[in-house]
């Protein structure tokens, strides 16, 4: 009898000490997405290409090395902003040489050889930029941002293929509602998008508002798809 009434004020201890659940009701979210190249991996209005902004994803992570004379600020000139970059790096950030592709070089090559893979500069996706350095995108090198891994960027081929195939619906023979996609096979929203409205109505159970930001004339479209969606329409979410 002894061990048994240990036994229930051990319950009775544990049940008290227990973190109780919050019901304190959470405020609203309102989010702001601005629309091309954050929730669209195309920029119709900027003329840029599902493929084009692949590569410059993966620009805007490749940090490149600063030589002694310079600093990130004097790259990001705030007094003239909108200036074409003139800096020319020549190495990344860990040193390597920023070099073009080999003769050999097949950019439809679905698979970045193992060597050369393991040859690529990592890419740099926390916030804080990698000290003495600044991202290829921020140089004279922009110009070929859009070609990126088919340029400097040859090394990470590879990784622009996983994004690629990344973007595609699963081939379960479901037909695709046409306002999730343009070509039928492939995300033009990011995934993530839908993903985060999930975890918010339906895990969190969190009140919240969308607001939509974009330059083009691309509104309507996200909204016919965010319609499909909320509708059970989406192949992923029904």
């Amino acid at each position: 009898s002894n061990t048994i009434s240990s036994t229930a004020r051990n319950d009775d201890t544990e049940r008290s000490s227990s973190p109780q659940k919050d019901t304190t009701p959470k405020p609203r979210l309102i989010l702001h997405f601005d629309i091309n190249e954050t929730l669209l991996v195309e920029d119709l209005a900027g003329g840029d290409t599902k493929e084009d902004c692949l590569n410059k994803i993966l620009a805007k992570n490749a940090f490149v090395k600063l030589d002694e004379s310079r600093s990130a600020n004097s790259i990001l000139s705030k007094e003239a902003p909108y200036e074409a970059p003139t800096y020319e790096p020549t190495h990344w950030w860990d040193g390597s040489p920023i070099t073009e592709p080999p003769p050999d070089f097949d950019p439809e090559n679905d698979a970045t050889p193992t060597a050369a893979a393991a040859a690529a500069p990592r890419l740099h996706t926390s916030w804080d930029w990698i000290p003495g350095c600044v991202p290829y995108y921020k140089t004279a090198h922009k110009q070929y941002a859009k070609q990126f891994t088919m340029h400097h960027g040859y090394l990470h081929r590879g990784v622009y293929h996983r994004m690629k195939r990344a973007l595609q619906f699963q081939d379960d023979g479901k037909t695709i509602d046409a306002r999730l996609s343009r070509d039928g096979s492939s995300h033009f929203i990011l995934p993530a998008f839908f993903h985060t409205i999930y975890t918010l109505d339906v895990v969190q159970k969190r009140e919240f508002t969308v607001v939509l930001r974009t330059f083009g004339h691309d509104l309507a479209t996200v909204a016919d798809a965010i319609s499909a969606f909320a509708t059970g329409c989406h192949p992923d979410y029904p």
